[in-house]
């Protein structure tokens, strides 16, 4: 069991707040984000997706379960690659903690980051794509840092691998008419972190295609 030394000033003992994060390959990074998040909640969740390194270890060695059998009252979703900021966690899970929202999706675009051009396009390109096919505008449609209340989580049934699962969250919270905001996040571009996305491309292009081809013809 992990057990973390909260931090008293941003949490509430009447909430569990888990935060789960999906990590491939992410050896290098995952020790370090698991301790960095871990002051800011109740429970961290590592769910490797069978990597070929030592994630899995390094995770467990910094302290993250790799199982969940209680329930959460909030859920963070994090991602591994160190690019996310824990000091946002309190702003993250507020809304939802004052009843506000279902769902809270950090922007980076709400805030000053220096997002490099070329990834700037491509967020661009992928907001567009999300208000297409969904109906919802939203500041940054790709940012992996959100947090979901119960209600929120039990609405949104992820089928999709990989990086269509952000389009698919946006898709649920239009069908089923989920209460949701955005906050200003930080995004740190570091050059782990931007050679992972760059690495990415294809297979987001890749996903790109097979969602446009699963709207229009197999619907």
């Amino acid at each position: 069991m992990l057990k973390i030394g909260r931090n008293d000033e941003y949490m509430n003992e009447s909430f569990s707040i888990w935060v789960v994060i999906p990590a491939y390959n992410e050896e290098h990074m995952i020790g370090k984000v698991v301790r960095e998040v871990a002051s800011f909640v109740s429970a961290v969740l590592v769910v490797d997706d069978f990597s070929r390194d030592a994630t899995a270890m390094q995770a467990a060695e910094a302290g993250a379960r790799v199982t969940l059998k209680q329930g959460a009252d909030i859920i963070v979703h994090f991602d591994a690659d160190g690019q996310h900021s824990a000091q946002d966690i309190p702003s993250l899970i507020q809304p939802i903690r004052e009843e506000k929202v279902d769902i809270v999706l950090g922007s980076r675009f709400l805030k000053k980051n220096d997002i490099p051009f070329v990834r700037r396009l491509f967020l661009q390109g992928a907001i567009l794509f999300t208000w297409f096919f969904s109906g919802i505008l939203l500041t940054d449609a790709q940012n992996g840092l959100r947090a979901f209340s119960r209600k929120g989580a039990q609405a949104v049934i992820i089928k999709e691998n990989r990086f269509a699962h952000a389009s698919e969250i946006i898709h649920h919270i239009a069908q089923s008419k989920l209460r949701y905001v955005e906050i200003p996040a930080t995004v740190r571009y570091t050059k782990y972190s931007v050679g992972r996305g760059d690495s990415s491309v294809k297979r987001m292009l890749q996903v790109v295609g097979r969602l446009v081809w699963k709207k229009l013809f197999a619907d």
